[in-house]
């Protein structure tokens, strides 16, 4: 509602305020004309688009998706690794990134990576400009939307013997600086588990008993590796 009050000098002066808007402000010789101004000014607010702002960057939307959108899903991390990674490739407001842009990004990523790291990568910045559109209601242009995305590579059918995972195991025991790496990466081995889930064992996890290990706040959800 607009807000009125008389002035000592009998004129009328109306006040709208709309949350992330300046305050708009007039003055009228009677009630009527500062109430009319008031009930436009209003509307015309509430119908105006909000904007981004200018200094905010790719980084700043990123980890501002990653910390809200993704809070406590097993999935936060390695999309916080992965704003930042590509953060550096930018630097310019997110308002301003152009197809062009991502094109070289592309380009660049693919002459790196696998197609499938580099789709990935092009998703998620896809993923932040529908959010944006979607959750923020600010109109921006989508950039990867004339974007080809590369196809995934095809899946690895590679086994690891168990002569080469003895002769890893060793190498990484010389040359790695903490004891706990060789046992982790067989542990990765013989259960499929995530790095994520690993880190986040503890003792209570652990039933040497039954040769049961729970798993927590994994991908497909809490369950048990029977060893």
């Amino acid at each position: 509602m607009p807000s009125i009050r008389k002035l000592p000098s009998g004129k009328y002066n109306c006040q709208v305020r709309c949350k992330g808007l300046k305050t708009q402000s007039k003055t009228f010789d009677t009630y009527k004309d500062a109430q009319t101004w008031g009930v436009l000014k209003e509307a015309g607010l509430k119908n105006t688009s909000p904007v981004l702002k200018a200094s905010l960057t790719f980084r700043d939307m990123g980890l501002r998706y990653v910390n809200t959108v993704l809070k406590n899903r097993p999935s936060q991390n390695e999309l916080r690794w992965r704003v930042e990674r590509m953060a550096p490739h930018f630097p310019q407001p997110f308002s301003n990134i152009t197809k062009w842009d991502v094109n070289n990004y592309k380009i660049m990523r693919l002459g790196q990576v696998s197609g499938t790291t580099c789709r990935d990568e092009l998703l998620l910045l896809n993923r932040l400009f529908r959010w944006v559109k979607r959750e923020l209601l600010i109109e921006l242009p989508n950039p990867c939307q004339d974007i080809a995305i590369p196809r995934a590579s095809k899946p690895r059918d590679k086994v690891v013997t168990d002569e080469e995972m003895k002769l890893l195991l060793l190498d990484i025991a010389e040359h790695s600086r903490s004891p706990h790496i060789p046992a982790a990466i067989e542990l990765a081995y013989e259960t499929a588990m995530r790095r994520s889930e690993i880190l986040r064992l503890t003792g209570r996890c652990l039933l040497l008993r039954e040769r049961l290990l729970t798993v927590i706040d994994g991908k497909t959800g809490d369950g048990m590796n029977e060893e």
